[in-house]
């Protein structure tokens, strides 16, 4: 740094010029299914709050649901 507070970008190395790669640094989160928890592929069915399920997942609580309400 300089006196004034700037830095001085010719004392600092530079990854590239040095030959260095950078590593990724962010991970790719992949997206499961709420309800059993396996990989979500193709378009998923977008509950209420928020969380994301698969088709046969979603028929399947629709179904538990009807059968646990009473009459």
């Amino acid at each position: 740094m300089s006196a004034d507070g700037n830095a001085k970008f010719d004392s600092l190395p530079h990854p590239l010029a040095m030959g260095e790669k950078s590593a990724p640094t962010r991970r790719v989160r992949q997206r499961v299914c709420a309800h059993c928890d396996r990989p979500l592929n193709g378009l998923p069915v977008l509950l209420k709050s928020g969380q994301s399920v698969h088709v046969d997942c979603y028929f399947l609580l629709q179904k538990k649901l009807t059968k646990d309400r009473p009459n």
